[in-house]
């Protein structure tokens, strides 16, 4: 099973067994992002990059839209590919 969001572009897809979905009493759907920055420069000259991202850590979801059903009809990505 999956959760699916869009960005009004394209529908994606999220495992429903990934515990980055919460339930909150929000009006929203509110995508939490991070990105890992470089903090030893001498990293840099081995292949590191400076910054890469960004990461989901979080994805809070109106309380209301928990038991929504959904049967995509159209192509769907994987959220976090």
């Amino acid at each position: 099973m999956f959760y699916y969001f869009t960005d009004d572009k394209d529908i994606y897809q999220l495992d429903i067994s990934r515990d980055l979905i919460q339930f909150k009493p929000v009006n929203q759907v509110s995508i939490s992002k991070e990105y890992a920055i470089l903090t030893d420069a001498s990293f840099a000259s081995v292949g590191f990059k400076e910054k890469i991202g960004p990461g989901i850590s979080s994805i809070m979801v109106p309380i209301s839209k928990e038991n929504v059903l959904y049967q995509p009809k159209t192509k769907t990505y994987d959220l976090l590919k």
